[in-house]
């Protein structure tokens, strides 16, 4: 194969894999005691969040407990969420919508305001990115030429 030669990507297989990288990403967030996805925004309030009107901070509630234990979980991820940065912004908010949000296609129709079959293109070339960005393509095997 030269230099020039891009390989046919194994679209089912790589599917596999990328799917494999965010299931594992949503175990890492769930042992570190995180939702799903990272809050956008702040929130705040003028109410006291303890009865007894003491401070808490959550910021601190979680430095606390995450010891040792749980810093090769805080460094997945982080570079996960490096990796996926680097994804472009159009690309990103379609896997975050899909993959994250669940939604299906007819909810990814308005959410991307595009048509359905556009919408299964865009799925594609997202997820191979996805998949470029992680590591975790899978490429089909040459034939063997006579």
């Amino acid at each position: 194969m030269s230099l020039f030669e891009i390989p046919e990507l194994d679209f089912f297989k790589t599917r596999r894999k990328v799917f494999k990288e965010i299931r594992k990403y949503e175990l890492a967030m769930m042992k570190l005691g995180c939702k799903g996805t990272p809050k956008i925004t702040p929130s705040y309030s003028a109410e006291p969040m303890e009865p007894n009107n003491q401070f808490h901070s959550s910021t601190e509630a979680a430095a606390i407990f995450n010891v040792e234990d749980y810093k090769p979980y805080q460094q997945y991820i982080e570079a996960f969420n490096t990796k996926f940065n680097c994804i472009n912004a159009e690309q990103r908010k379609l896997l975050y919508y899909w993959l994250f949000q669940h939604y299906d296609n007819d909810e990814l129709t308005q959410v991307m305001n595009c048509s359905y079959s556009r919408v299964s293109l865009k799925k594609r070339e997202s997820l191979e990115s996805f998949a470029l960005a992680f590591d975790c393509e899978v490429y089909m095997k040459p034939k063997n030429e006579m």
